[in-house]
This record gives C-alpha cells, sequence and structure tokens, in this order.
C-alpha cells in the first residue's frame, strides 16, 4: 500500500513540487530509516522475529518509498544518474524476471519429485 501511496503523491503536482522543493528533509527521512533498517538487520535475526513482525517490514518498505520519491523527483545529481544507470535497470528487468518465475520452481519441484518416486527412487 505504501506504493501505492507513492504513485499517488507523485501524479500530485502539489506534492511533487512540495518534495522537489523540500530535498533535504527526504535525505533526513531516508537516513534515519536506512539507519533503523540497520538496527532491524542487526538485532532482528531472523524474518520471524518480534522486531521484524512488529515494525520491520513496514519500515523497509517506507524506506524504499521514501528513496524511490527522492529519485523519481530528483533532476540531477548522483544519486538520480546511479539509479537512472542502464546497467543498473537492466539487472532489475532480470531480477523481476526471476521473481516472476519463481512461483513455478515449487511445481516443478513437486512434479520432479513424483516422478522419482514413481520410479522406484
Amino acid at each position: 500500500m505504501l506504493g501505492v501511496l507513492g504513485a499517488i503523491i507523485l501524479r500530485k503536482p502539489v506534492w511533487k513540487l512540495h518534495l522537489e522543493n523540500n530535498r533535504s528533509t527526504m535525505r533526513l527521512a531516508i537516513a534515519v530509516l536506512a539507519v533503523g533498517a540497520l538496527f532491524l538487520t542487526k538485532f532482528s535475526f531472523d524474518q520471524l522475529s518480534f522486531g521484524m513482525l512488529t515494525v520491520g517490514y513496514s519500515w523497509i518498505a517506507l524506506l524504499y518509498v521514501c528513496l524511490l520519491l527522492y529519485v523519481l523527483t530528483a533532476r540531477q545529481g548522483s544519486i538520480a544518474a546511479l539509479f537512472r544507470w542502464s546497467p543498473l535497470g537492466r539487472l532489475g528487468t532480470l531480477a523481476y524476471g526471476v521473481y516472476l518465475s519463481h512461483m513455478f520452481c515449487p511445481v516443478g519441484h513437486l512434479w520432479v519429485s513424483l516422478r522419482l518416486l514413481a520410479q522406484g527412487f
């Protein structure tokens, strides 16, 4: 839902202009959220830990949304150049393809397992 909120914010000219004019506030928010994410990484050892289940996933999602809003409203600068770098875009396309195709792995694994069981392994 935070991604949807970010998309809505970018489509409203008033809010987009507000983000463009308040870059230092965005940098501060990203820094605070990044420190919090590092804290969660250090003290929440697994996906089902108390820290991750209570605030962790929302905190990380908020960090990603703030970072995306910062980059998408930046017209110039090193961060904008980094995120517009074409090899990074190709890597993102590959990663998204892996994400979409990984859903078929359990089905394939089950099919191979059943075939092996049927052959007496």
